[in-house]
């Protein structure tokens, strides 16, 4: 072989190996290698009895896997949803243990006559009333609705609580004032129509 055939095999080779070597770091090509994990869309609890199919354009985020809300999924709040169609909307939800349908009465009680969210600034009541949720629209829950500042913007806050099994729940949807009606149609709504209650 010629000292000029040598060169150019030598080069030729080069070439192959270095091109080969990012697609071998990489994994070697598609559906090799770690993939990214990706947020639920779906939430499924055994021990709370309650299945939700998230909106489209929603990320869920639980208490098992909190990605960046480790800190804010404590003490009772196991889901936080997130909307990637509305900024600063959020939906957060707490359970609590050994909760009754009379414990509900209670708070419908409370909420008519002194709500502790009046302590907000720029608080304003919407509205109060019971409804129902669920796919099969068979759980009672009550439906809180009030104007307040978070960090000085004016926001819409929709609470809904419910019992279900032995435990009581509050969700609490938030959205700056202007987007709370697209938000409430096109998440919250959506959020409290697909819970399927086992």
């Amino acid at each position: 072989m010629s000292a000029i055939l040598r060169t150019v095999f030598v080069l030729v080779l080069g070439v192959v190996l270095l091109s080969a070597g990012p697609a071998a770091q990489r994994g070697g090509g598609r559906g090799t290698g770690a993939e990214r994990p990706e947020t639920p869309t779906v939430f499924d609890s055994e021990e709370l009895k309650i299945h939700i199919d998230g909106p489209e354009g929603v990320l869920i985020y639980t208490a098992a896997a909190p990605g960046r809300y480790e800190s804010v999924l404590v003490n009772g709040k196991f889901l936080r949803i997130d909307s990637m169609a509305f900024k600063n909307t959020v939906v957060e939800a707490k359970a609590s243990p050994n909760m009754s349908e009379a414990d509900l009465k209670g708070y419908l009680n409370v909420l008519e006559t002194n709500p502790p969210q009046a302590k907000l600034p720029g608080f304003k009541k919407v509205s109060l009333k019971t409804i129902k949720i669920g796919k099969q629209k068979d759980k009672e829950a009550i439906d809180f609705v009030y104007n307040a500042e978070r960090d000085g913007a004016p926001t819409t806050f929709r609470q809904v609580a419910f019992v279900h099994g032995s435990n009581g729940f509050v969700f609490t949807c938030s959205c700056l004032q202007p987007r709370f009606g697209e938000a409430d149609i096109s998440l919250f709504g959506l959020v409290f129509s697909r819970m399927e209650f086992r």
